[in-house]
């Protein structure tokens, strides 16, 4: 009997406890984008958790920043990635690329208007106005349906040449079928008659949206 209840009582060999699981108390890395994703009142400025983290000794890489940015983007925390953004060009962590401006462009269009997004693609130096900056300002204009903006930069990137691939196409052809201006769809698809093989699809798309509510050409 009581060689029976030593083997009750006996403790479990240590392969036994492992093989349960458990939860761990260890604390995640503390990291900024942690931080940033954690704060989420988009009535307070993120800027006092980056100082914070900055005043704590911590680094700051380039490349969370970007990543903090398109993580707040994704999120539609506009705001927030746009003080973010200010910050980086006022502090110049890095060398600012057209890619930066970019997206500093359609962040101040998001958050301030396109007022503002127009001042400050006026303030940008011509040499640095390139294919993406005219693509990022073309896309602030249709995304707020403003046709005749978006219309004259279209022209105006044509005549810089910055007509590459179908993407610009791409977002005149949905702002045309999202005005209702399906005349005027069709009378630019006729002007591409001498079109590269990449314009194909926007062309034939075009065509197929002005059958479907019967624009006759």
């Amino acid at each position: 009997m009581n060689h029976l209840l030593l083997r009750l009582v006996r403790p479990k060999p240590n392969y036994i406890l492992r093989s349960f699981p458990f939860h761990s108390t260890t604390v995640p890395h503390d990291t900024l984008q942690r931080r940033v994703a954690r704060a989420g009142d988009p009535s307070a400025s993120i800027l006092r958790v980056l100082e914070g983290w900055l005043d704590e000794g911590n680094p700051v890489k380039t490349s969370e920043l970007h990543s903090i940015v398109k993580m707040l983007r994704k999120f539609s925390r506009f705001s927030h990635a746009l003080q973010i953004s200010d910050w980086m060009s006022e502090h110049r962590v890095h060398d600012i690329s057209e890619g930066d401006i970019a997206i500093r462009l359609d962040l101040i269009a998001k958050v301030n208007g396109l007022g503002e997004a127009d001042k400050f693609f006026e303030k940008i130096p011509i040499e640095r106005r390139n294919y993406h900056l005219y693509g990022a300002l073309l896309n602030c204009y249709a995304s707020k349906k403003v046709l005749h903006k978006a219309d004259q930069l279209f022209h105006e990137m044509k005549d810089l040449g910055f007509l590459r691939g179908c993407l610009p196409y791409n977002v005149m052809l949905n702002l045309y079928i999202r005005c209702g201006k399906y005349a005027l769809l069709l009378l630019k698809s006729q002007n591409t008659k001498k079109i590269k093989r990449e314009f194909l699809t926007w062309h034939h798309q075009s065509i197929r949206t002005c059958n479907t509510v019967n624009v006759k050409p």
